[in-house]
């Protein structure tokens, strides 16, 4: 429902807009953000935290660790195509297979607080997947729930508390 048309590439700016707008928040302390996301999203964070410097950490669930390991099939594409303004399935398809990798920001990531959350039930990215990511990241702290889909369907609830905990570990409260 938002204006403008999508695009994978705006997904940075749209993050770094969010941070900038939380940053300046009253009740926000600057010193303390981190960023959190599923899928597509988590791909977003961990590309955010390679590029802010004001992040402090990131979750990464389910995320997208490797456009060219894992193509976007075009009826899929298709499917979000249609609740989207302004792109096709055959575009999100292309702007999918240019992203970058996150194994390959192992160099920006190495030293920053990550956690990745995977279930083993992800028929979109499977848990081999990510060895590639975790290969390229022995820091990355990795919680795999057996019985997981790609949304986490039945373990909603035990997901938030490994992010929460996990947050609250990173960035104690002060």
């Amino acid at each position: 429902g938002a204006e403008g048309n999508y695009s994978f590439h705006h997904l940075l700016d749209d993050t770094r807009a969010a941070t900038d707008w939380a940053c300046q928040h009253p009740a926000v302390d600057p010193a303390r953000v981190a960023v959190v996301g599923m899928s597509m999203g988590g791909w977003t964070a961990g590309m955010a935290l390679a590029a802010d410097p004001r992040l402090r950490a990131a979750a990464l669930i389910s995320p997208l660790a490797d456009p060219a390991a894992a193509p976007l099939p075009l009826e899929l594409a298709n499917d979000f195509a249609a609740l989207l303004h302004g792109i096709s399935g055959e575009k999100l398809v292309a702007e999918w297979a240019a992203l970058p990798s996150l194994p390959a920001l192992a160099a920006q990531l190495a030293d920053r607080p990550m956690l990745l959350v995977t279930g083993d039930r992800d028929e979109l990215f499977p848990p081999a997947h990510y060895d590639s990511l975790i290969a390229a990241l022995p820091g990355i702290e990795h919680r795999r729930f057996r019985d997981a889909d790609h949304i986490f369907s039945t373990r909603r609830r035990e997901l938030v508390k490994v992010v929460v905990r996990w947050l609250h570990s990173i960035i104690p409260e002060t």
